[in-house]
C-alpha cells in the first residue's frame, strides 16, 4: 500500500516501513475510470492524496483527465519523494504523521483518492472524510474486510459507502514482482452528502 500517512515507530518489522506498498498501474487506471464514470459532477476538483508515495495515483488521474496538478495537494512522509511529487501537485506536504497534519485553515477537498496504509486505515479514512467538501468524494483502495470489523461498526453504519467496486482479481503490491495478495480488495467510495448507491465488480 502507499506510504505517507504515519510515523515509522508504528511499523512492524515484518512489514515494509510505513506500509510502503505502491499501487500498481492496473489498479490506478481502474480508480481513474471509476471516478470519471461514477462521479461526473466532479469538475477540476480540489484533490488531496494523503499517502502520495511518488505520485503515481495523481499522475494517472491527471493523464485520465480527472484532476489537474494546479489543484492537487500531495501529503507524503518520505521527504525524498518531494521532487517527484512536485511534478504532479502544486502543494506538497511532508508531515511526521498524516493523522495529525492540518491543512490550511478552511481547506476542503472535492476528491481524496488513495491507497492508505492497512495498519491505520480506519483512522485515515475517518480523517479524510472529515476533510471533504460538500459533495466531495473519498475513493480508496481497501480490503473488503474493512467493512466487517466490530471495531469500525459504528462508523461504518453512519458512513455507508456510496459505491463499492470489488476487484475481480487479486492485486499485488511488490514492485517488480508478479506475486499477488491473498486478500479481496475493493475501491470504496464515500460521498459527503446525498448520493445514489452503486456496486460493481471490476
Amino acid at each position: 500500500m502507499s506510504s505517507g500517512c504515519w510515523a515509522p515507530d508504528v511499523a512492524k518489522r515484518a512489514r515494509r516501513d510505513r506500509d510502503d506498498y505502491p499501487t500498481k498501474a492496473r489498479e490506478r487506471e481502474i480508480l481513474a475510470d471509476l471516478i470519471r464514470d461514477r462521479c461526473p459532477w466532479l469538475r477540476a476538483p480540489r484533490t488531496l492524496e494523503p499517502s502520495a508515495g511518488r505520485g503515481a495515483i495523481l499522475q494517472t488521474l491527471q493523464e485520465k483527465g480527472v484532476c489537474v496538478p494546479e489543484l492537487c495537494t500531495a501529503v507524503e512522509l518520505n521527504r525524498s519523494y518531494r521532487p517527484a511529487l512536485q511534478r504532479v501537485a502544486a502543494e506538497v506536504r511532508c508531515p511526521e504523521d498524516f493523522r495529525f497534519w492540518r491543512p490550511p485553515a478552511g481547506a476542503e477537498y472535492d476528491l481524496i483518492p488513495g491507497n492508505p496504509p492497512f495498519m491505520l486505515a480506519a483512522q485515515i479514512v475517518s480523517k479524510c472524510y472529515d476533510l471533504l467538501a460538500p459533495g466531495g468524494v473519498l475513493a480508496l483502495l481497501l480490503r473488503v474486510g474493512f467493512l466487517e470489523s466490530e471495531e469500525r461498526l459504528e462508523w461504518n453504519q453512519a458512513h455507508v459507502p456510496a459505491g463499492i467496486a470489488v476487484l475481480g482479481h487479486r492485486p499485488g503490491f511488490l514492485e517488480g514482482s508478479n506475486s499477488t495478495d491473498a486478500t479481496t480488495y475493493a475501491f470504496l467510495f464515500w460521498v459527503k452528502g446525498p448520493a445514489q448507491q452503486w456496486h460493481t465488480v471490476v
